[in-house]
This record gives structure tokens, C-alpha cells and sequence, in this order.
């Protein structure tokens, strides 16, 4: 994540977003597909990847909006997005367990799909984020 974050500063959050959400969906697309047949030491890499892939979304996004934060604001803007983050990512796991509780290797492999695909929308709209940043 910091050295996503620094490399935002030189390429602007655009590019590493969406190459990092995509990294993100190919990996947890794979897991759904292989997730019965793959190793321990597979998935150790596989997932290592996904979080590799995630590093290059969440920074470049957090430096992005602290950008755009007037300095005075910045505490507020902290605290904020912490709150959201932790209400989110509490709201997301709850939600797979809650869909895991019974689960069996279908659902399994369709709680990965549908992680992809979100980890594509995440791609999707990162074209909205602005690219490299002015020489200024």
C-alpha cells in the first residue's frame, strides 16, 4: 500500500486502481474457479497477489482524496473515511459469513464470483479518478 500510495503521487490513483482491481478480480476469480483443487502453498501466493492487487486500489484512492481535502479539514476527513472503512469492511465480512454459514463448495466458489465481480466494478469506476497529476 505505500508504495502505491507514493507511486499515485508520479502516476495520478487512475492507472494503479484499475490495474489493482483487475490483479484483485483475476485472483479471487481464480480461487472461485480452483478453490477445491489448489494447494496450501498455492493459495498462500494466490491470495498474496489479491493483496498485493487490493494495496494498488485502496492507497492510490485514500491519496487521492486526501488531494482534493482543504487542510483544515483533513482531521475531519480522517476520521470519516476511518469510520466508513471499519463500518464496511465489518458490514462485508458479517455479510460472507452470514452466506458462508452453511456453506458448501458451490456457494463457496459463487462468494468468490460475486467479490469478482465487484472487484471489476471497482475497475470500472476507477476510470473516474483523475490521472497523472500536473508537473506544477
Amino acid at each position: 500500500m505505500s508504495l502505491g500510495s507514493r507511486r499515485s503521487d508520479v502516476t495520478g490513483p487512475r492507472p494503479l486502481v484499475i490495474i489493482g482491481a483487475v490483479v484483485t478480480a483475476l485472483g479471487l476469480a481464480t480461487f472461485a474457479i480452483f478453490e477445491d483443487s489448489m494447494s496450501v502453498v498455492a493459495l498462500a501466493l494466490l491470495f498474496t497477489v489479491v493483496g498485493l492487487g487490493f494495496g494498488l486500489v485502496a492507497a492510490p484512492t485514500f491519496s487521492s482524496v486526501y488531494r482534493t481535502v482543504p487542510g483544515e479539514a483533513v482531521a475531519q476527513a480522517t476520521t470519516t473515511m476511518f469510520i466508513v472503512v471499519q463500518v464496511s469492511a465489518s458490514f462485508g465480512v458479517t455479510m460472507i459469513g452470514f452466506l458462508l454459514s452453511d456453506a458448501d463448495s458451490q456457494r463457496f466458489g459463487a462468494v468468490f464470483a460475486i467479490l469478482t465481480v465487484a472487484a471489476v466494478a471497482v475497475a470500472t469506476i476507477g476510470r473516474l479518478l483523475p490521472g497523472r497529476p500536473d508537473a506544477a
